[in-house]
């Protein structure tokens, strides 16, 4: 069975686009005018602390008791009765024995992936109207890139320069004017290059 996993997509955008006088992040939309904060935080999240997951801990665990009560009984019962050494009570408490240290093995195996704890890092940008916009990745580098484009854009108030930046692959593009993948910056100019 596989486990259902959160991802950095839901917490926030991994692709947006900069334009003249806007910022495009995922399905959100605000001008450059209006940006108010950035700011680079490190959050830390559980990726298999699901609700599907936990239901499936819990039921191996409760499975894993009542197999272990059940063999625990056959036992008792095949001890009392003085039935010979392979006889169908024996055997029946031996599988049982093994299902217990199978789901145990499950459940504690499910209870360690979803105690699992992963960082990533978040550019947060607050607008003056209150909302804050969220861009997400594992790579503080590639947030710091776009943070820098952005505060270079403006403090200059340079409405020629156009980028677009996807996080899932690690690339930040300048455009040229018309929307065509430009020359990427040099390296001492201060601004990230793809």
């Amino acid at each position: 069975m596989a486990l259902d996993r959160q991802t950095l997509d839901m917490t926030g955008a991994r692709t947006g686009e900069l334009f003249e006088h806007t910022l495009q992040l995922g399905d959100e939309t605000v001008t450059l005018a209006n940006i108010a904060t950035m700011a680079i935080e490190t959050e830390r999240f559980r990726p298999f602390d699901m609700p599907r997951n936990r239901v499936a801990q819990r039921l191996a665990l409760v499975a894993a008791s009542f197999a272990f009560i059940a063999a625990i009984l056959c036992l008792a019962w095949w001890g009392l009765s003085a039935a010979g050494l392979l006889s169908s009570i024996a055997i029946a408490s031996l599988v049982l024995l093994i299902l217990f240290l199978a789901l145990a093995g499950r459940a504690m195996w499910l209870s360690r992936r979803i105690g699992q704890v992963q960082d990533y890092y978040r550019l947060s940008i607050g607008a003056s109207d209150g909302r804050a916009i969220f861009l997400v990745d594992d790579s503080k580098a590639m947030l710091e890139q776009v943070r820098d484009l952005l505060r270079r854009k403006i403090d200059t108030r340079d409405h020629t320069t156009r980028a677009r930046f996807d996080l899932n692959t690690d690339t930040v593009e300048m455009l040229g004017a018309d929307g065509d993948a430009a020359q990427p910056p040099s390296a001492g100019a201060g601004t990230p290059a793809s």
